[in-house]
């Protein structure tokens, strides 16, 4: 089969999962007529990602791609112009991991060993527990409840967001009193899943550059692994570095970066110890690919961020998979009982592990029964 790719047309998709959180994916088909399945959920920007690949498949009609990064190149992106612009670079994500798992399906490889690393197997996660009480209490019982949910079915490593009342409109010392609760949850969890569970705060750029380094010192004592984004990375990089030279934690982020070079760039200007590319803004599996071997090489590591729907998820694994390094990936736990069951064949999650399987591609599409349950699926 020619190992090129032709994009035909685009169905797109989207799976109400409750009052906080829709799934949104694109299918892309080739003139083969094989398809690949990518995640677009981005928000507020879902709906301008729509209409940008609507057009973009359009405009693709026609025209070989021989590689992903041909389709940024094509329709005239710089990295910068994507970083200050989360709806294209959502589209570009997109279009440039359907064209990686529909070339590594081409190729009769999985989406892992086509990228360059190693048979996939089963790949460790860590449970994020915070969408899982979005709605709900978010008191320290519940923190710990989900907490000890998560251990109780096997996973290893907790991840939590709990500064709820922390945001950065805030004075310092108004960050440091609002921070009181979340250090409540935190100390919440710990007790409630022991010294041995590694444990995960995320913090979603709340902070000030003071404030953030005076909550940090505060965690040491509750044995935290990381603490992620206590300011964006993007927004403030000079301030991050300033916290990581000052505290003794990792300093974890890049959920918004786009483009292994400015992954790069972080690491070596010290501002992240751990950098966290998401397939759905980064530009797709093979930047976070690229950028987690960049890290390696460099002392830094990676963790993929990863807190959506199973076929992000999926893709990411495979990322992890062909990096194979030693930490963990991200899953947004208990967030629908069905949702094991969107993808075909079923997402296969135990004992904190989920299984890839040995299709070419990622293998995976979308279960139709169940999308006709639970979501609605069109063509622009």
């Amino acid at each position: 089969m020619s190992q090129e790719v032709n994009f035909r047309a685009v169905t797109f998709s989207d799976v109400y999962v409750n009052d906080n959180t829709t799934w949104t994916f694109a299918e892309f088909t080739d003139d083969s007529g094989l398809t690949a399945t990518v995640e677009i959920t981005s928000g507020d920007h879902t709906v301008e990602t729509i209409k940008l690949l609507s057009e973009a498949v359009v405009f693709f009609k026609g025209k070989t791609i021989m590689k992903d990064s041909s389709t940024q190149t094509l329709l005239g992106y710089t990295d910068y112009d994507l970083q200050k612009n989360r709806a294209a670079a959502t589209a570009i994500s997109a279009l440039r991991t359907a064209t990686t798992d529909l070339l590594s399906q081409k190729t009769g490889k999985s989406l892992a060993t086509f990228l360059g690393g190693r048979n996939p197997g089963d790949v460790l996660l860590y449970a994020n527990i915070n969408r899982h009480l979005y709605g709900g209490e978010r008191t320290p019982e519940a923190f710990a409840e989900a907490a000890s949910l998560a251990v109780s079915r096997g996973f290893k490593t907790i991840k939590c967001a709990p500064f709820d009342e922390v945001h950065s409109g805030l004075s310092e010392d108004e960050n440091l009193s609002s921070a009181e609760i979340g250090l409540d949850r935190i100390s919440s969890v710990r007790h409630a899943i022991g010294p041995d569970i590694d444990l995960l705060i995320d913090c979603h750029g709340r902070f000030h550059l003071n404030s953030a380094k005076i909550v940090a010192s505060k965690l040491v004592k509750s044995n935290v692994a990381w603490f992620e984004e206590p300011v964006e990375p993007t927004e403030h990089p000079d301030q991050l570095i300033s916290i990581r030279d000052s505290i003794d934690l990792l300093v974890a982020g890049g959920e918004s970066v786009y483009g292994s070079t400015s992954f790069k760039s972080l690491v070596i200007h010290r501002a992240l110890d751990i950098i966290m590319p998401d397939v759905k803004y980064c530009g797709g599996v093979s930047q976070a690919y690229d950028a987690g071997l960049d890290a390696l090489s460099l002392g830094a590591n990676v963790s993929l961020h990863s807190p959506s729907g199973p076929v992000s998820l999926m893709h990411s694994a495979h990322v992890t998979a062909a990096i194979d390094n030693d930490l963990t990936l991200e899953h947004a736990v208990y967030e629908a009982d069905w949702r094991s069951e969107l993808i075909d064949p079923f997402e296969t999650i135990s004992d904190g592990k989920i299984a890839l399987g040995n299709s070419s591609g990622t293998g995976i599409k979308l279960n139709k029964p169940i999308l006709q349950k639970y979501g609605r699926q069109w063509s622009p």
